[in-house]
């Protein structure tokens, strides 16, 4: 649950059920700013909480709006731990965005993250896989268009991964881009 406190302080609570939704016990309570509440440790979610098992599970977060890191637990919520990516040299100096990662079994895995701010503002859209529950990942694929710009550098871009192989990018309006082959080809389609 996410509860913007106003003055820059936004309040995340995390809950857990093992009846199908039927009870809800409180894991833990988190405030983002500039304050903190009693006992509330600082974690940055902003997002989707994706678990692949009944411990562990991955986010991403950062500021109130922002996703600059992503996050894996390994105790079914009660504490988080930022994860890091190795980014290629040439994207190591450019701001990065991580978008919600998509699991599609225990194993395999893909995480979007967007770069931006680079040489003449190149933006790039990078696609991390893992086949491993996530203990490493390695970027796979990447989609540029200056059109990602319409989204504004510090947001994310609107994806969605149907299998392992197929994914869906909409970069703006009137380009999308659809790709059956884990981003190593991409076809354009036009926005209706």
């Amino acid at each position: 649950a996410y509860a913007p406190l106003g003055m820059e302080t936004d309040a995340i609570y995390l809950y857990q059920t093992r009846d199908g939704g039927q009870s809800w016990t409180a894991l833990a309570n988190y405030s983002t700013g500039y304050t903190y509440g009693a006992g509330a440790e600082e974690l940055l979610v902003v997002r989707r909480v994706t678990f692949i098992d009944a411990l562990r599970g991955w986010a991403v977060g950062g500021s109130r709006w922002d996703t600059y890191q992503m996050l894996v637990t390994q105790d079914g919520g009660r504490n988080w731990s930022p994860v890091s990516l190795e980014f290629p040299e040439v994207y190591a100096g450019m701001g990065h965005v991580y978008q919600d990662p998509v699991f599609f079994s225990h194993d395999s895995g893909v995480l979007p993250v967007r770069f931006s701010g680079g040489e003449d503002g190149d933006q790039v859209l990078g696609f991390y896989t893992t086949g491993n529950a996530g203990v490493t990942w390695q970027l796979a694929a990447t989609l540029d268009d200056p059109e990602m710009d319409r989204f504004g550098r510090d947001r994310g871009v609107a994806w969605s991964a149907i299998d392992e192989a197929t994914w869906f990018v909409a970069v703006s309006e009137a380009r999308q881009y659809l790709t059956r082959d884990r981003g190593q080809t991409w076809e354009a389609i036009a926005g209706a």
